[in-house]
């Protein structure tokens, strides 16, 4: 009887006396044979009321329960996020063999639901979420907004919003399921991720006036931040009142969550004091300028990036672009400008997007958790042809990377001139692009680049990057209309469940299939966790899913006899610093090589003379190993890897059989070294094996 006493006091069924971490009997305390004998009835009924209950589990979950408790049996948490935070302390090894949470029937609701990458389980020991078996258990999305509940603005709602936007907006009470003074990263629409942002200032990332702030040139202490700018008292003029105001860094790592809440604004000094210092220390990537603090709590100006843009978000006059919402946190009345495009107002912000790898759920019903799609992923193949005999060539350009105001000045002159050079000169059979077409949602800056490709007459494939994501789901789908809609061009959108563009390109030469390209999406920013709980948070990559994708794909490509491939991609994965590391002589300088070619004789290792290039930046991979390097070592048919996203880097080493290469950057957009810009060309000879070198131009 003693775990039925046990669970019994816990539940509060009956009295009893702590003693340590035991709940005992008070013995002072009366009760009948007949009450005794209704605790064991009752237990007996809790326990084993289905053939099929989870009789063992690391942590138990009841309504019943109490989220001060140790998440056994006898005492179970009461809510699904505190077995999450419980399930985190677990160490995730082969011999535990999985983590369980047996979750007793009931309905849960969502209020702290929430699982990141500090939640994954791994491929040897899985997180498994599991019913009980004592009756149905239901998680509810307790902030749903239906689309019969938005109605149009009230006249006092209106003075609230531009003139020009009230026609456009719809308001709905959501008072009765947010909590007060709440502040939610985005909704979603019908499910869609990111259909729907906070309204910001300004609407796009727009190169000129158009940024907000720009410059920062210091941070005084993690409480203010100086930044010196005459667009942000220009901009600040427009805003009666600070209330509710929030900063949300632009060029950062975590471009879309970097975002503390406004203070005092103080528009003569341009200086913005965060109403919570602790709520911007927590943020050590903040507005794409990184802080650290020296011992004494003052900030490392050596350790500090400047230069930054930012947005100013939450402020109700900033709510006048589609898909934008406005939650006013106080009264509890959700306010949204309708997205364009064929959507049902219907609103959700609990969305299941695979942030956590290896956790499962049995036997639990989820609101808006979308159906497991267990089929095999899209492989999208576009053919291209040549005469027997003859020579495949490519061009890559890479991070032409311009804002809308750009391309009508010099910085658009110069990426222009340049493709023309490279296509008039190389005269390539295909041009690719690793990544970062523009900046995120600069409709204008797309739709040239497209115009400037279609012009060259050649068919042309991009992959994207990171500053390519910065954008909205419907954005996103804007720009692939534009890509799309252009002569040449063979982007396809892909599975999208791995992503923004995962393809292939399958080279043939009199009719037989030499050559495969393989183009990936290595996606924007993300938190992870590594198998030793060493947390990392910067740039994404090939997600598992991804990489086992291109080992189908190899697989696919060598039944069709196409004996070697080249990967596309943006973001260099981990193993470019091994590279690097290897080919490098020792005691060589990379920063005293001048750009160009220069980086040659005399500069490599034993066994590395045939690499090129120079390393003026930093390899911003992501800080783990996703350990697709040795996925592609395993198949043995990528021989070449071309990727972007790092502007001063463009060296060109074989390491271990496959060739890892940063592209030239084409033009000056962001940042550039006028001598170190241009294109990078493959060419594939008949027999389908590719070789590299670097086209420089300058067209200054």
């Amino acid at each position: 009887a003693k775990d039925a006493l046990s669970w019994a006091v816990g539940c509060g069924l009956i009295g009893g006396v702590k003693s340590g971490d035991s709940d005992l009997l008070d013995p002072a305390g009366l009760a009948t044979r007949e009450q005794f004998a209704a605790i064991i009835e009752r237990y007996d009924g809790y326990a084993v009321s289905s053939e099929e209950v989870l009789t063992e589990a690391d942590f138990y979950v009841s309504t019943r329960g109490n989220d001060s408790w140790n998440g056994s049996f006898a005492r179970p948490f009461r809510t699904i996020g505190r077995a999450i935070l419980a399930v985190r302390e677990v160490e995730k090894t082969p011999e535990k063999g999985s983590v369980t949470v047996a979750v007793r029937t009931g309905e849960y609701y969502n209020f702290d639901y929430d699982l990141t990458w500090k939640d994954s389980g791994a491929a040897d020991c899985p997180v498994i979420y599991k019913a009980y078996g004592d009756g149905p258990v239901q998680i509810h999305d307790v902030f749903a907004v239906t689309a019969d509940e938005f109605g149009p603005l009230s006249d006092g709602d209106r003075e609230l919003f531009k003139e020009s936007a009230a026609e456009h907006i719809r308001r709905a009470d959501v008072s009765d399921r947010y909590p007060k003074n709440a502040r939610p990263d985005s909704f979603f629409v019908t499910g869609e991720a990111g259909v729907l942002d906070l309204c910001r200032n300004p609407n796009r990332y727009d190169d000129g006036d158009d940024r907000l702030i720009t410059q920062c040139l210091s941070v005084e202490s993690t409480s203010n931040l100086k930044i010196v700018n005459g667009l942000l008292s220009r901009y600040a003029s427009r805003y009666e009142s600070t209330e509710g105001m929030m900063l949300r860094g632009h060029f950062c790592y975590n471009c879309c969550t970097e975002i503390f809440t406004v203070g005092d604004f103080d528009r003569e000094g341009a200086t913005i004091t965060p109403a919570d210092p602790t709520e911007l220390t927590s943020y050590p990537w903040f507005g794409g300028f990184r802080y650290t603090l020296k011992e004494d709590g003052t900030v490392d100006p050596d350790r500090t990036k400047t230069n930054v843009d930012a947005l100013i978000v939450n402020v109700p006059v900033d709510l006048d672009f589609p898909g934008e919402y406005y939650l006013d946190g106080e009264t509890g009345a959700l306010y949204v400008y309708e997205p364009s495009g064929d959507y049902e107002l219907s609103l959700s912000d609990l969305y299941f997007n695979d942030a956590a790898e290896y956790v499962f759920y049995e036997g639990i019903t989820v609101d808006n958790m979308p159906e497991k799609d267990d089929s095999p992923y899209e492989v999208p193949i576009v053919y291209l042809d040549k005469e027997a005999g003859e020579t495949f060539k490519i061009v890559n350009l890479s991070d032409p990377q311009l804002g809308d105001g750009e391309w009508d000045g010099n910085n658009g002159r110069i990426v222009t001139d340049t493709v023309r050079v490279l296509a008039e000169t190389e005269h390539p059979d295909l041009i690719t692009i690793t990544g970062d077409l523009a900046w995120g949602e600069s409709i204008g800056s797309i739709t040239h680049l497209a115009d400037l490709l279609a012009s060259t007459g050649v068919p042309w494939a991009p992959v994207m990057g990171n500053h390519d994501h910065e954008a909205s789901l419907e954005v996103m789908h804007q720009k692939t209309d534009i890509l799309q809609s252009r002569d040449g061009c063979l982007f396809d959108w892909g599975d999208e469940r791995l992503g923004w563009g995962n393809y292939v390109i399958v080279l043939r030469v009199g009719g037989v299939p030499v050559h495969g390209l393989i183009m990936m999406d290595t996606h924007s920013y993300a938190d992870r966790i590594d198998d030793t709980g060493n947390e990392f948070n910067g740039y994404d990559h090939l997600w598992p899913e991804q990489i086992a994708w291109y080992g189908d794909v190899c697989d696919m490509l060598t039944e069709m006899g196409v004996p070697e491939t080249t990967v596309f991609m943006h973001i260099p994965c981990y193993t470019y610093n091994y590279a690097w590391a290897a080919a490098l002589l020792p005691g060589v300088d990379p920063y005293s090589v001048p750009a160009g070619d220069g980086m040659q004789v005399g500069c490599w290792a034993e066994g590395y003379e045939d690499s090129f290039g120079i390393k003026y930046d930093g390899i911003a991979s992501p800080d783990w190993d996703n350990s697709f390097f040795d996925e592609m070592l395993s198949h043995g048919s990528t021989k070449t890897m071309i990727c972007g996203h790092d502007h001063m880097n463009c060296f060109s080493v074989n390491y271990r059989g496959i060739r890892l290469t940063y592209s030239l950057k084409t033009g000056p957009g962001c940042s550039w070294n006028p001598q170190n810009s241009g294109g990078t060309v493959i060419e594939i000879d008949p027999t389908g094996h590719a070789s590299v070198r670097h086209h420089y131009v300058d067209v200054r």
